[in-house]
């Protein structure tokens, strides 16, 4: 959430501020300190509204976009279902990364190709937009998850089986069943009815 907070913080006020923001007075006092050689670090103070931006939206890749994403999937996939759901995410994260090239490739070509401020501010409501999507997703996912689990523990009960009964569940793997492998259908079938 503090992502999707900067990143509007930077469409509605950093971005088109930007000239009041920039740091002149440090930048000239820095260059009069530093060696030459550290001009570069001075320009990053100056401009530090696109050098946090720049930082925070490479951080976004690799945080959210990884880390949580293998996270939520971790937690909600069984071992049973694992072998036949992580080649469908890998797939979809490839078919991710193709759209994304194409929608810079449609922001930057004509005429908000010449305008950067129009181009930025384009990929930035559109990458609002697709957090508010991705939070929406993930409260679903996890509201379905927790439903579910409610629901397997309370038939485990009113069977007589108590927790264990769950717990032996979750831990059952390949070894104990050989299962022939699903067609591409039959793995879309699966995925769209897991939690």
């Amino acid at each position: 959430l503090s992502f999707v907070s900067y990143f509007f913080v930077f469409t509605g006020v950093l971005f088109p501020h930007r000239q009041m923001f920039e740091a002149h007075a440090l930048a000239g006092w820095m260059s009069s300190v530093l060696p030459a050689g550290l001009s570069g670090l001075v320009v990053m103070v100056r401009t530090w509204v696109f050098t946090t931006f720049y930082v925070i939206s490479e951080m976004w890749g690799d945080v959210v976009l990884s880390l949580l994403f293998w996270g939520l999937a971790n937690e909600h996939t069984t071992v049973e279902d694992a072998h036949i759901l992580y080649p469908l995410f890998g797939i979809g994260a490839n078919c991710a990364q193709a759209m994304a090239g194409t929608t810079l490739r449609w922001i930057n070509s004509g005429a908000r190709a010449a305008n950067y401020d129009m181009s930025i501010l384009l990929m930035m409501q559109i990458s609002i937009g697709l957090c508010a999507v991705i939070l929406l997703v993930h409260h679903w996912i996890s509201d379905r998850h927790s439903k579910q689990q409610a629901r397997l523990k309370e038939e485990a009960l009113a069977a007589g089986d108590g927790a264990d009964l769950l717990e032996e569940k979750s831990e059952k793997t390949e070894e104990t069943e050989e299962k022939k492998k699903p067609s591409l259908r039959e793995a879309m079938g699966i995925l769209t009815k897991s939690p």
